[in-house]
């Protein structure tokens, strides 16, 4: 067998070519993981691709070396569909969505890699029709599926149960697969707790509070938790308080002003708090970055970490106060109660709060804390609070700034 038919068919085994022995370099490839290969693998003192050269020592590696990754990346998502799918030959097609090559590297690598490392790739994987398909092209795959549970949560506690959609969820006419309304708490549970996301607090808490100019704010039961929440929060419904607050002053004062809609004569008033113990806290601002997508050994990490990266993203947008925002609120409610009454970590600790992007100011972090208008004290020297309450957030001294709110 001549060596060029026994490449050729070592090509269609693998379902890439080989091309005709290019080099490339670290930086056409983008991602870390394959930038790693490339300097494992190293031979060349040139780039075939940017032709960036070094004579010092040697920056590029064979194409193969970087294809092995790549070629496993694409067929972990995408498949040939003759083996997988029905083909209806009256209309023409398969009976499942289907994309050419350039559009599938397109859609799975767009942005990695330098355009001319791009083209490359998209010449170098057999040109035909594929499928996504993760273990059969009718099942979803697990980022998905994750999305997917989100959306049918969201869509439940807003437009159809509230209260007891836990109790009665339509299992019957979902997929195996699915994730339900009413098991998708209890799923995002376990991947906040092995996201290593819950964490010890012993930061100082600022909160502010706006307020007609004759009122005053001077102690911490007038600026902390309101005794009556007259309002839905995005964390809580009216009539239940809950203690939002922030990590910076300025943030704490963004999210309760806003310069579209001046408050005329009207003050704001802020100071800081600090927790009677260290508190534990989901904190949601630093999810770690997933792992490389080509890196096949922690796709698992992959998937869910880029999931909870988009959903930390609802939670933190902005919602628009023009009535809607009490529908548009409950799923965080919901998600917010659960993490509150029902959720315990790998200790079995209870959560006192959660820490969260600010939808206000960029860099900044907002806190919802567990703590009820009893709760919200002064630094008085008072050794007795605990005879009525079992923890508190005590106003400093000295901490509190009013000025005008527009």
């Amino acid at each position: 067998m001549g060596l060029a038919k026994a490449q050729m068919m070592e090509d269609e085994e693998r379902g890439w070519s080989s091309g005709d022995g290019e080099f490339v370099c670290g930086d056409c490839v983008g991602d870390e993981f394959l930038r790693a290969i490339v300097e494992t693998e190293a031979s060349a003192e040139e780039c075939d691709f940017c032709h960036q050269r070094s004579g010092a020592k040697p920056i590029a590696a064979p194409v193969e070396a970087v294809m092995e990754a790549i070629g496993a990346a694409f067929y972990s998502v995408y498949t040939d569909p003759v083996h997988v799918a029905s083909y209806n030959s009256r209309e023409g097609g398969y009976l499942v969505p289907t994309t050419d090559t350039h559009d599938a590297v397109h859609g799975l690598f767009g942005g990695t890699f330098s355009d001319e490392f791009h083209e490359w790739v998209a010449d170098a994987i057999f040109d035909q029709t594929w499928i996504v398909c993760d273990i059969s092209p009718y099942r979803m795959s697990d980022r998905e599926v994750l999305a997917s549970g989100w959306k049918g949560f969201v869509s439940q506690v807003k437009h159809r149960s509230r209260y007891f959609f836990s109790v009665r969820a339509d299992r019957e006419a979902m997929d195996d697969e699915e994730i339900a309304p009413a098991d998708f708490l209890d799923h995002l549970s376990r991947m906040i707790s092995n996201s290593e996301l819950v964490r010890d607090s012993h930061e100082k808490w600022f909160r502010a509070r706006i307020h007609g100019a004759r009122e005053k704010v001077d102690c911490g039961a007038a600026l902390g938790t309101p005794p009556e929440a007259r309002f839905s929060n995005r964390m809580s419904p009216a009539g239940i308080g809950m203690f939002y607050g922030a990590l910076e002053r300025d943030t704490a004062l963004d999210e309760v002003t806003d310069p579209d809609r001046p408050s005329l004569d009207k003050q704001v008033t802020s100071g800081v708090f600090t927790a009677s113990r260290p508190l534990r806290v989901l904190d949601l601002r630093h999810i770690p970055t997933p792992p490389s997508f080509f890196d096949l050994e922690k796709r698992s990490e992959y998937v869910v970490r880029k999931f909870l990266m988009g959903f930390v993203e609802d939670l933190a947008k902005p919602i628009a106060k023009n009535g809607m925002e009490h529908i548009e609120y409950v799923p965080t409610q919901v998600v917010t109660e659960y993490f509150r009454r029902v959720y315990r970590d790998r200790g079995q600790q209870s959560l006192d709060g959660i820490v969260f992007p600010s939808s206000r100011r960029d860099g900044g972090a907002c806190s919802v804390l567990f703590f009820e208008h009893e709760q919200c004290v002064d630094d008085d020297g008072r050794t007795d609070r605990a005879m009525f309450v079992t923890d508190w957030l005590v106003l400093e001294c000295g901490s509190l700034e009013t000025r005008d709110a527009d």
